[in-house]
């Protein structure tokens, strides 16, 4: 009897431990339900019967996957992604059903193609904002102005292709934590990175426009390219070239005087 006491106390230190954590709910039921089991039998051989027979020395470690998937279930929905708890949610359930689940990995491609996904879209993400720093910081005079754009539309472009959308992320809390803005520069940049890709599409749209017109417009002068020329000469012939100077004033409260001397043909 010594033996079984002891294997008692045993299980209530674990239930001790499960319950004072709260965290294992379903550990704690399978060591209580042990434990039960342990005081109910009269001898060892009989307590390593009734576990065999009722499946007890598979059920520990079919407790702790489910609480294992519980616990990522909680983190998943703390950092809002509900589609990962869902994954979860569902390995829960089929573990519970039967316990040879644990050893497929099926499920882990599901989490890892959520991750891979979740990695873009930050990655996408923090993109813009590194462009959207960029283009600020850049004059109009600098490559980086336009190519800082070009990119912030890309990757404005990629999230939509990854299934979101700029706005849904930027108001992901997730997201927002990665981006070290107060919250009123953090709007700003949302509202500027939206105004920024509405007029590089309407920009972009006008140039296809002008364009088109260009090309359309070439397709009418190219064949009378020796009659233009003619014109240009004749109505050359008419011209006279000039010199301006501006000449500047003597002190602050002077005027400027302007010249124009026409050049004489050599």
């Amino acid at each position: 009897m010594d033996r079984i006491k002891r294997t008692a106390d045993y299980y209530q230190l674990l239930i001790d431990k499960f319950a004072k954590t709260g965290q294992s709910p379903n550990q704690l039921r399978v060591y209580k339900e042990i434990k039960e089991l342990v005081l109910s039998c009269s001898s060892y051989e009989e307590i390593q019967q009734k576990m065999k027979s009722g499946g007890y020395y598979e059920s520990p470690g079919q407790a702790l996957y489910m609480d294992k998937m519980m616990a990522l279930k909680k983190a998943a929905q703390i950092n809002g992604f509900e589609e990962l708890a869902k994954i979860y949610q569902d390995r829960y359930d089929e573990v519970k059903a039967d316990f040879n689940k644990m050893y497929e990995i099926g499920y882990s491609d599901k989490v890892s193609a959520f991750m891979a996904k979740q990695s873009n879209i930050l990655n996408a993400f923090y993109e813009i904002y590194n462009n959207y720093l960029n283009h600020k910081s850049a004059n109009v005079f600098d490559l980086l102005y336009k190519s800082s754009l070009e990119s912030i539309r890309e990757n404005y472009n990629k999230l939509n292709s990854l299934g979101t959308d700029f706005r849904s992320v930027s108001g992901d809390k997730y997201f927002r934590h990665h981006i070290i803005l107060s919250d009123a520069d953090y709007m700003i940049f949302v509202s500027e990175v939206e105004s920024f890709v509405t007029k590089y599409e309407a920009d972009k749209s006008e140039i296809q426009n002008f364009n088109e017109i260009a090309e359309i417009a070439w397709g009418i002068l190219k064949d009378k390219k020796s009659q233009i020329q003619e014109i240009g000469r004749s109505e050359n012939a008419k011209t006279k070239r000039s010199v301006f100077m501006a000449v500047p004033p003597a002190d602050i409260s002077g005027k400027y005087e302007f010249m124009s001397n026409e050049q004489e043909e050599f």
